[in-house]
């Protein structure tokens, strides 16, 4: 889904969209799957930015 594009926040929001179209979190500890998947949205999106911001650096 990366290959060959320019690295954006965008770019990196739709990633996340098709990350939680494939992952079905399974509801635990009190938390919803509905929440879960949010969290999985937010991370994918910080993860790909922090990886982002380390290729910039070298």
């Amino acid at each position: 889904a990366l290959t060959g594009k320019y690295l954006s926040k965008e770019l990196f929001s739709q990633v996340a969209d098709q990350v939680v179209e494939e992952i079905r979190p399974v509801p635990h500890h009190g938390h919803s799957r509905a929440y879960l998947t949010e969290c999985l949205r937010a991370e994918t999106r910080r993860a790909l930015c922090s990886a982002a911001e380390g290729i910039k650096k070298k």
